[in-house]
């Protein structure tokens, strides 16, 4: 290749318009002789030498469908597989995709939206009762560090009684 490389260089004008030395000289090619290739693999012994024919060794082929099989399979040059026939194509499962959703009206709209109002008003029912017993626990523990220090409890910080009121009575804000 490196004569043709010159060669080139040469008619593009290349070596016209670069001094040769600013260029790097490539490596130095040396001549390989007809041993060294026969040695190689690469040209058989015979008189006159010719090129050694393909070697294949045994190949067995990894599982179907595994990973390897298809590493394989696509190693091998296009024009060499087994060309795949439409018998040989598995069958598909219909339908391909899903189906189109119903398109969006106002009524399926009204609907999604008491769907998601009714899933906030439960949201926000548990959370303001959980709140609740959160904060009775809170009353009732304060409620035990004034009685065990002895400090006279509020009326409006009494319990509740059995009806929900407190028992402070109607003072309340």
């Amino acid at each position: 290749m490196g004569p043709y490389v010159y060669r080139l260089a040469v008619n593009l004008g290349v070596l016209d318009r670069y001094t040769p030395d600013l260029m790097t000289l490539g490596p130095v090619t040396t001549p390989i002789e007809v041993k060294d290739l026969q040695k190689a693999g690469i040209l058989a012994r015979d008189d006159p030498p010719r090129l050694e024919g393909v070697r294949v060794g045994y190949q067995a082929f990894p599982p179907e469908g595994s990973g390897a099989a298809d590493t394989m399979r696509s190693s091998i040059p296009t024009h060499r597989q087994r060309p795949v026939f439409r018998r040989d194509i598995p069958s598909r499962q219909y339908p391909l995709r899903e189906p189109i959703p119903d398109p969006l009206t106002l009524e399926s709209l009204c609907g999604r939206m008491d769907t998601y109002y009714e899933r906030g008003m439960d949201f926000w029912r548990s959370s303001h009762e959980e709140v609740m017993r959160g904060q009775l626990r809170q009353d009732d523990a304060l409620r035990y560090m004034m009685s065990s220090m002895q400090i006279q409890v509020p009326d409006f910080f009494q319990p509740p009684g059995p009806s929900g009121e407190h028992a402070g009575g109607d003072d309340e804000d």
